[in-house]
């Protein structure tokens, strides 16, 4: 492979790129709504993360640290955008869902996301685009199996 495309790979598969990206396109939300970026990624993945809502599942991202994770949910639950309720079958882990208070911000979060994926695909076919998530998918899949 060309070093530059080498390059332009581990750039996403790394993430850092469009980590900036979210971060630069949120921001006016983070300063609004006193938040992290952390907090608006948690809020706008356990609103879609059905039985997936545990801070475990969260963790299994590879993302964030145990910690941050923590501290964030401690935080949105203090300002109660997060609730969290026990396991009916296994005591140790929590269940957690985002609340009615929160539906504003993750309104703007998804308008962030949407303008961030206008500009991220905005040259690609739907072709392409179709072709890119079947290949994203499988990757994915090849470092869940890596990882063990």
């Amino acid at each position: 492979m060309e070093d530059s495309m080498q390059t332009n790979l581990d750039a996403l598969l790394n993430g850092s790129e469009y980590r900036r990206l979210f971060d630069r396109n949120t921001a006016e939300i983070q300063k609004k709504y006193g938040l992290c970026k952390i907090d608006l990624f948690i809020l706008n993945y356990l609103s879609q993360a059905k039985e997936n809502n545990t801070p475990k599942h969260i963790y299994e991202l590879q993302m964030f640290t145990r910690g941050h994770i923590s501290q964030s949910m401690k935080r949105l639950g203090k300002a109660g955008y997060l609730s969290m309720e026990v396991d009916k079958h296994d005591h140790r882990l929590f269940h957690c869902f985002v609340t009615e208070y929160a539906s504003e911000i993750l309104a703007q979060v998804d308008e962030a996301m949407e303008s961030i994926h206008r500009k991220l695909f905005r040259q690609i076919s739907p072709e392409q685009m179709t072709q890119f998530l079947e290949i994203a998918q499988v990757i994915n899949r090849n470092i869940i199996e890596e990882l063990g």
